[in-house]
C-alpha cells in the first residue's frame, strides 16, 4: 500500500498539478510531505483528531485533498473512502474541481473516469449531491445542510413529506471520509455590524460533532492569527475531552522549505499607500503601461462596478459574486491564462483559492488578513514573476466603503501598520507578514462565547448526533433561521429571455444550462422592482408578480413570508428581466 506522501510525490512526476497554461511546473512542496506523514498517522491510529494546516499563499495546500482522495482510491488496508473539501466561497468550488478534474486527465485518466470520481457540489452545481465522490467538493452552506440531513435537492420533498432526504446516506459518507475546512479564516473573521454570527456557529457546531465521531479534520489557512487558533483549540478542547488538537505551522517545529523561502526572496515587491482617490484611477491606468496582469480589488460590489465604468477604455474584466455561473467561468479562463495581458477588476472572491498572478495589485483598504490573502494574487514566484507592485487605497472613501463591511477595529489595526510598514515588505515571505498579523490581531480576541448563536448550535449538535432527530426537524431549525449559515438565504434568479419560460424549464434544466441562473438577495429583489416587473415562478406552474415597491413597515413580515415560500419549495425561482444583467458587469440594481 503506497503511504499518502507517495501518492502526493507520484502525482507530483506525472504533472498532476501542470496546468497546460502554466509557464512553470509546479515544484514539490518539502512540508507537505511533513504534514501528509502526519496526517495519515493520526488516520491510521484512529484518534479523534483536529489538524490546523497554516502554510504561506500559493504554497499549494491544495495538494492535501487532493492526495487524500487518490490515496483513499488506491489504498484497502484503511477505513477511508473518500475526502470532503469544503470551501468558503461557491465562486471557487467548481474552480477547484476543474482543476482536479484536469490532473486526473495529466495522469491519463479519461473525462468519463474523471467525472466518476470528483465532483462539485453546491447551488446550481449538482456533480456529488450526498457526497459519495471519491473527491467531494462543496461550500460550508451545502455541507452543513448534508451534515443536517437535508440535502438540497431534498428539501421540497421532505416539506411536502415524500422524503426523510435520505439522510443517512450523506451522513454515511462522513462517517468514512477526511474533511478538509479550506481558507478556514473567512468563516471566523466578524463582520461590521456585532451579531451572532451563522457561519462561525455552524463551522464550530460541525467541527465538535467530528471530532466527538473520531472523524478526521483538518482545517487549512494562511493567516489565522495565533491567538484565534487557542482560543478555537480551548473551546473545542472543553467540550471534546480526549481530543487531539495538532498544529503544523510553517516555520515552527523545523517546518519550513529552503526552496520555497530562494523563490519567494527573490522576488522584488514595492508597496506603496494612496491617499487620494481622486488619483486612483490615474495610478490604474498608469500602471498599464508597465505592466501586463494587473489586479484591482474592490471592497463592495457597487464599487467594483464604478471602477470597472471609469477604467472601461482599457477593456477590463469584472468579477464579482452577482455573475451567472456561465459568465464567471468565462471570466476567471481568461485571468488564469499567465500569458495573457489583462486588467482584473474584483471584490473579495478573488482573495481564496483562485490560482492566479497579477503583476500588479491596487486594492481597497481591509483588515490585514485579507491585504496578505490579496497579496498573495500578485508576482507569485510559482509562475515566473520576478518583480511586481501592491498600490494599497486608504483614502477617506475607500475607508468608507470597507467600513461597511469589516469589523472596525480589524480596520482601524491595519491601517496603525500599513502606515509604518516598509516599502520592500514582502507579502508572500510568512516570517514578514505573520508577525504583523500577531500584532494586528494581538487584542483582537474571537470572543467565541459571545458571537457564537448557542439555541442555533444546541440545535443544531443534536442533529448531528442522534438518529431520531429527523430530517423534519432539521426543516424546522432551517425555517426558524431561515439561513444555517448566512444573514438569510440566497433567492434563485434565472435571467429571463423567453417571456414563456415555465417550471419545468427550471426543474429540469440539465446541468449546462443551470450556468444561467444567479444567486439573489432580498435587497437585490427590492432594487431591480422598483424599476422593472419581477416574476416569481410557483411549484404549481403559476407566475406571480412581485410587488415590492412600497412596503414601509410590512418590509420584515413579507421578508419572511417570501423565504417560507421559497424554502417549503413553494417558490422555485424568480424570474429577472434581461435588462436587469449585463454579461460583462452582472447584475445591475
Amino acid at each position: 500500500m503506497p503511504s499518502l506522501k507517495e501518492v502526493y510525490s507520484q502525482m507530483m512526476k506525472k504533472g498532476f498539478f501542470d496546468g497546460e497554461k502554466r509557464k512553470k511546473r509546479c515544484k514539490k512542496r518539502e512540508c507537505l510531505d511533513v504534514v501528509l506523514e502526519v496526517i495519515e498517522r493520526q488516520i491510521m491510529q484512529g484518534e479523534p483528531t483536529l489538524t490546523f494546516v497554516q502554510l504561506p499563499p500559493g504554497y499549494g495546500k491544495t495538494a492535501i485533498p487532493y492526495s487524500l482522495s487518490l490515496w483513499s482510491l488506491s489504498s484497502s488496508d484503511v477505513y477511508l473512502e473518500r475526502s470532503i473539501h469544503v470551501l468558503p466561497l461557491r465562486s471557487i468550488v467548481e474552480d477547484s474541481w476543474k482543476r482536479f478534474e484536469e490532473g486526473l486527465r495529466n495522469l491519463g485518466l479519461c473525462e468519463s473516469d474523471a467525472e466518476g470520481i470528483s465532483g462539485a457540489q453546491c447551488m446550481f452545481i449538482h456533480g456529488s449531491p450526498f457526497l459519495q465522490k471519491i473527491l467531494a467538493i462543496t461550500t460550508l452552506d451545502t455541507f452543513t445542510l448534508l451534515a443536517t440531513k437535508l440535502p438540497p435537492a431534498e428539501i421540497r420533498k421532505i416539506t411536502h413529506q415524500q422524503s426523510q432526504g435520505h439522510y443517512e446516506i450523506a451522513r454515511g459518507a462522513l462517517f468514512s471520509s477526511a474533511l478538509v475546512f479550506d481558507e478556514a479564516h473567512l468563516f471566523l473573521e466578524e463582520r461590521s455590524q456585532k451579531s451572532h454570527e451563522k457561519s462561525l456557529t455552524a463551522f464550530l457546531t460541525l467541527t465538535r460533532a467530528l471530532l466527538m465521531w473520531r472523524i478526521p479534520v483538518i482545517i487549512m489557512t494562511a493567516t489565522l492569527p495565533y491567538i484565534w487558533r487557542q482560543e478555537i483549540k480551548e473551546w473545542l478542547r472543553d467540550r471534546v475531552p480526549g481530543s487531539v488538537i495538532r498544529v503544523l505551522s510553517y516555520n515552527e517545529n523545523d517546518l519550513k522549505d529552503k526552496d520555497f523561502e530562494d523563490e519567494i526572496n527573490s522576488v522584488k515587491m514595492c508597496t506603496k499607500l494612496l491617499r487620494d482617490d481622486t488619483e486612483y484611477v490615474e495610478k490604474i491606468a498608469e500602471a498599464i503601461k508597465s505592466y501586463e496582469r494587473i489586479l484591482v480589488v474592490a471592497n463592495t460590489i457597487r464599487r467594483a462596478q464604478d471602477l470597472y465604468e471609469k477604467l472601461k477604455d482599457y477593456d477590463p474584466i469584472l468579477l464579482h459574486s452577482k455573475f451567472t455561473q456561465r459568465d464567471r467561468e468565462r471570466k476567471l479562463k481568461e485571468i488564469s491564462d499567465e500569458r495573457g495581458k489583462w486588467l482584473c477588476i474584483s471584490t473579495q472572491v478573488v482573495e481564496a483559492g483562485v490560482n492566479i498572478s497579477a503583476q500588479s495589485l491596487f486594492t481597497d483598504i481591509a483588515p490585514l488578513c485579507a491585504l496578505v490573502q490579496r497579496s498573495g494574487r500578485c508576482c507569485r514566484p510559482s509562475y515566473g514573476d520576478e518583480e511586481g507592485e501592491v498600490t494599497i487605497n486608504i483614502s477617506k472613501k475607500s475607508a468608507l466603503h470597507a467600513y461597511k463591511i469589516y469589523d472596525s477595529n480589524s480596520l482601524m489595526a491595519s491601517e496603525e501598520i500599513l502606515e509604518k510598514l516598509d516599502s520592500g515588505f514582502n507579502w508572500h515571505s510568512y516570517a514578514e507578514y505573520m508577525p504583523l498579523l500577531e500584532r494586528a490581531y494581538s487584542k483582537h480576541r474571537l470572543e467565541l462565547d459571545q458571537r457564537i448563536y448557542y439555541p442555533q448550535f444546541n440545535q443544531m449538535l443534536q442533529i448531528f448526533l442522534r438518529p431520531y432527530w429527523t430530517a423534519r426537524d432539521a426543516f424546522n431549525l432551517l425555517l426558524e433561521l431561515g439561513s444555517l449559515t448566512r444573514d438569510e438565504p440566497l433567492i434563485p434568479g434565472v435571467i429571463c429571455e423567453n417571456e414563456k419560460m415555465k417550471i419545468n424549464d427550471i426543474i429540469n434544466a440539465p446541468s449546462e444550462n443551470k450556468k444561467d441562473f444567479i444567486p439573489l438577495e432580498f435587497e437585490d429583489l427590492c432594487n431591480i422592482a422598483k424599476r422593472f416587473k419581477v416574476r416569481l415562478l410557483t411549484l404549481d406552474n403559476k407566475e406571480e408578480n412581485l410587488d415590492l415597491r412600497d412596503l414601509s413597515n410590512r418590509f420584515h413580515v413579507y421578508k419572511k413570508i417570501f423565504y417560507e415560500q421559497m424554502l417549503y419549495g413553494d417558490v422555485i425561482a424568480v424570474l429577472i428581466p434581461s435588462e436587469c444583467y449585463d454579461k460583462e458587469r452582472g447584475l445591475l440594481t
